[in-house]
């Protein structure tokens, strides 16, 4: 072998070892590239998966809190009713308690009357049986 045909051949070699590390470092980043590529694929599958999820979340979500606003404005009217009621028994309570006094107001003014009554009977009574004074 020349020194010239023996440059080729070292040439040659280090661009087959050249190409060798090249085509592994291509292989590398293609394997990487790969690997990237399956990873960001995961990924957003992942992030809809959980958007999804999400979105289902937030439906259950918003439709529990509309059934606990239901709820809420349903007892809020029952509250509303029942402090009406209770407004109403106040009253009636007031009224038949002045009703009641009335009453007893009545039936002692019935017993004072009465007794009055007897009592100018009794004395009226009493003074029919002796004779008048002259």
């Amino acid at each position: 072998m020349t020194k010239r045909t023996e440059k080729a051949r070292q040439i040659v070699q280090l661009c087959d070892d050249l190409l060798r590390v090249e085509r592994g470092k291509l292989a590398k980043l293609i394997r990487h590239k790969d690997q990237l590529q399956h990873d960001r694929q995961r990924i957003a599958e992942l992030i809809d998966g959980a958007q999804l999820m999400n979105s289902r979340l937030m439906e259950i979500g918003v439709s529990r809190l509309s059934w606990i606003d239901r709820q809420l404005h349903r007892l809020e009217l029952q509250i509303d009713t029942q402090r009406e009621m209770v407004n109403d028994a106040a009253v009636r309570g007031k009224a038949a308690e002045a009703s009641l006094r009335s009453a007893r107001e009545r039936e002692e003014l019935d017993k004072r009357r009465t007794y009055e009554i007897e009592m100018s009977e009794s004395v009226a009574w009493d003074w029919s049986d002796k004779a008048p004074i002259s």
